[in-house]
């Protein structure tokens, strides 16, 4: 997943990129917060966590990623489908 987000970063910087990446990060295991620092890292905005917040964010923290990388929670399936293809 990291080495796709890092190879369509790329080809946004040669062309703009016009199709939407889904990627739903749902349990916080380790792996699941080192794909999410990476996406936060590589400027991929407006990812949707679930089913809520991680414990271990601070309220500050939690308030930052959310102004300032749109981080949000997620719903049910046909709520979500219904979101991400109105964005695409």
């Amino acid at each position: 997943m990291i080495v796709m987000a890092i190879l369509i970063s790329e080809d946004i910087a040669a062309v703009k990129w016009h199709s939407p990446i889904a990627f739903n990060i749902s349990g916080y295991e380790q792996k699941a917060v080192i794909v999410l620092l990476a996406l936060l890292l590589l400027g991929v905005k407006n990812i949707h966590l679930g089913s809520s917040m991680p414990a271990f964010l601070s309220p500050n923290v939690g308030k930052v990623l959310v102004e300032n990388f749109g981080i949000s929670g997620i719903d049910t399936v046909e709520d979500d489908l219904e979101l991400f293809l109105q964005e695409a």
